[in-house]
């Protein structure tokens, strides 16, 4: 049961991936809800903006595992107390820094309402702090640096495009256009820092990148490694 990080009870269902407080405190969203709620630019800038979460002490509201927190600066032009010239208004943009924590574990994120409201609103306006640069060769789950053979310890282990590809021959662009067909909202790709997709290999769902053919696979998914091009070349 999720509960709400201010009031500390349970949140009810307010949107197909959204639990929101019953007393306004705020929304505990998913990654797929973000994506359609969201502008483009705001959701390419949110996303960039996790390669710099910072761990927290808290436990997510609905699954227990571990948050971390991500901050971006939001941007708006403002007519309230401009200077004049010649007797005309002058805009002038206004930054603040809002935090918000988001579960490593099952990528819910939770927004304090005016927080959501300013992400939505700005569009591209959106900044994310203090890297604009798309993460790469980091864990998408939890933004450390993988290891050897891509592998986070704690996370799952990334399996580059590079890789497939050579396995995978003149077959490969098919594939790839097969990927660019699968939904959305998967993670981060850990070679190219591209937006992932979410694809279902054997019964299993891992993170494929489109544009590189990384993938990525959860711990409980790394059996399926040997297998992975016997299961892409089926996409084509």
């Amino acid at each position: 049961m999720a509960i709400c990080r201010r009031c500390w009870e349970p949140l009810g269902v307010w949107d197909e991936g959204a639990l929101a407080c019953a007393h306004g405190h705020g929304i505990l969203a998913d990654e797929a809800w973000l994506a359609r709620l969201l502008p483009r630019e705001s959701y390419t800038a949110w996303r960039r903006a996790l390669v710099n979460a910072a761990p927290t002490t808290l436990g997510c509201s609905a699954c227990q595992g571990e948050m971390a927190s991500v901050s971006f600066l939001t941007s708006w032009w403002s007519l309230l107390r401009a200077a004049t010239f010649r007797g005309y208004p002058v805009p002038y943009i206004v930054s603040t820094e809002v935090s918000v924590v988001r579960c490593v574990a099952c990528s819910r994120t939770w927004f304090d309402l005016l927080d959501l409201e300013e992400l939505r609103d700005l569009g591209p306006l959106f900044n994310p702090m203090p890297s604009h640069e798309p993460p790469q060769g980091v864990c998408p789950r939890c933004y450390h640096a993988l290891g050897a053979e891509g592998r986070c310890e704690r996370h799952g282990r990334f399996v580059r495009g590079s890789t497939l590809k050579d396995l995978l021959g003149a077959r490969a662009s098919a594939i790839a256009a097969a990927l660019a067909r699968a939904p959305g909202g998967g993670p981060l790709c850990a070679g190219c820092g591209r937006h992932g997709r979410r694809l279902a290999l054997d019964g299993r769902e891992v993170g494929a990148c489109s544009a590189c053919l990384g993938v990525w696979l959860d711990l409980e998914n790394e059996d399926i490694g040997p297998r992975l091009p016997e299961l892409l070349d089926a996409l084509a």
